[in-house]
């Protein structure tokens, strides 16, 4: 029975940490760090070597693309941000030690990160929307 679940664990362990190759160049041209985009998402590509082809008079369009993708990397840190207020609201709330003082400071501190992070998270959805809308 160890010999079971020690092959199944090795085996999910494999399976969570083996990296899967990209099949299209152009796949590799739209990189992520974290759940950042790159600035040039959406923008025209050559797949051979990942260059943003600019086309003529549409300076405007790809301007508006890049600006979206910038408003969405700074919308994704404020959500982070948000996160890490709900950590430290979360130890102000442990640490009360009894205080309803401090126990209501961490919990403010917990409620008004998580109405900036509903409010993040919704942005970036209301970004990427228009984004995709502009890539057309």
């Amino acid at each position: 029975m160890k010999k079971i679940k020690l092959f199944v664990f090795s085996f999910a362990l494999a399976l969570v940490f083996s990296t899967i190759p990209l099949s299209s160049a152009s796949a590799a041209c739209e990189s992520r760090f974290l759940t950042f985009p790159s600035w040039w998402r959406n923008l025209p590509i050559n797949p051979s070597d990942c260059s943003i082809e600019f086309e003529k008079n549409t300076i405007d369009k790809n301007l508006s693309i890049i600006i979206a993708n910038v408003v969405e990397i700074i919308l994704q840190l404020v959500g982070y941000t948000c996160v890490a207020f709900i950590m430290t609201g979360g130890f102000y709330y442990m640490t009360s030690a009894g205080s309803p003082e401090n126990a209501a400071r961490g919990l403010k501190t917990i409620r008004n990160a998580a109405i900036g992070l509903v409010l993040s998270l919704m942005s970036v959805g209301i970004v990427n929307l228009v984004a995709s809308g502009l890539g057309k």
